[in-house]
């Protein structure tokens, strides 16, 4: 069996197959309960009061190191559901793409589901770690790490479930990621259901987020594409591939350096 090419033959291929089916009933449902996780974290107390600490750790960081922290007001930082297209192509992805246990020649139920077993419509909510979303941005790079280990502290003494997840990746995308963890009463059908969800929150610098700005429509179409290049995209300077993901390391690098003049200078200011 080949795999399906695009979200929507993924669609038609699994309801062929499996139950539940994935339909309008079911993108509606999905709808409704990222958008109860966005409303149930967003008027949290441990969320109201992050806002607050953003704050200190602005202050905390320009007393210890001179420079501000964050590139926006705390209180732009908002919430967002994944919206219904890029899910299921996430699904999609996790299911076909990147299922290295898919055996066209000898298909079947078993032995060709992706490690963890299938996702479906009764367990993504728990299996997508980022139908609810944010992303802060900071200026240097220090202050990815900075940021990371208070909102650590922070959520993990709230009750909350948090886990770093630090990206480094051969295309050239550095993030940060903070998946926090608890469970939610979710509208599934005409129930309140309990269901464990993440919500992402990204730290990224200033450089990174103009380019993933930039690179967005390329990272997009790449995420849908099931064939691997014949050579590799290092050797081909022509390739798509070639100059967005070598900006992503090449800025990575700078923001190194950046660092480490920032704190000779430092030093130096000392003495």
């Amino acid at each position: 069996m080949e795999k399906p090419r695009t979200p929507m033959q993924y669609i038609s291929w699994w309801n062929s197959l499996f139950r539940p089916q994935i339909n309008k009933q079911v993108k509606n449902t999905y709808e409704h309960a990222s958008a109860a996780v966005r409303q149930d974290f967003e008027n949290s107390r441990e969320f109201r009061e992050f806002i607050r600490q953003l704050h200190n750790y602005d202050s905390q960081y320009r007393n210890l190191f001179g420079y501000d922290l964050l590139m926006k007001q705390p209180e732009d930082v908002t919430l967002e559901p994944k919206q219904w297209d890029n899910f299921i192509s996430k699904v999609w992805r996790k299911n076909v793409v990147h299922n290295t246990n898919w055996n066209s020649d000898q298909w079947d139920f078993e032995s060709s589901k992706p490690d963890g077993g299938w996702i479906t419509p009764d367990d993504w909510y728990e299996r997508i770690h980022d139908i609810v979303r944010t992303r802060i941005v900071v200026k240097y790079l220090d202050g990815v790490q900075f940021l990371v280990e208070r909102m650590h502290s922070h959520f993990s003494s709230s009750g909350c479930h948090c886990e770093p997840d630090w990206e480094a990746r051969e295309d050239g995308y550095y993030a940060a990621h903070l998946n926090l963890t608890r469970h939610y009463q979710l509208p599934i059908g005409l129930q309140l259901e309990t269901k464990r969800v993440c919500v992402e929150v990204q730290v990224t610098t200033q450089i990174k987020d103009v380019i993933t700005t930039l690179t967005h429509r390329y990272y997009e179409r790449k995420r849908h594409t099931l064939e691997l290049p014949d050579i590799k995209w290092q050797w081909d300077c022509d390739c798509t591939e070639f100059a967005p993901n070598y900006i992503g390391h090449i800025l990575h690098y700078v923001e190194g350096a950046v660092m480490q003049i920032r704190r000779r200078e430092e030093v130096n200011d000392r003495h």
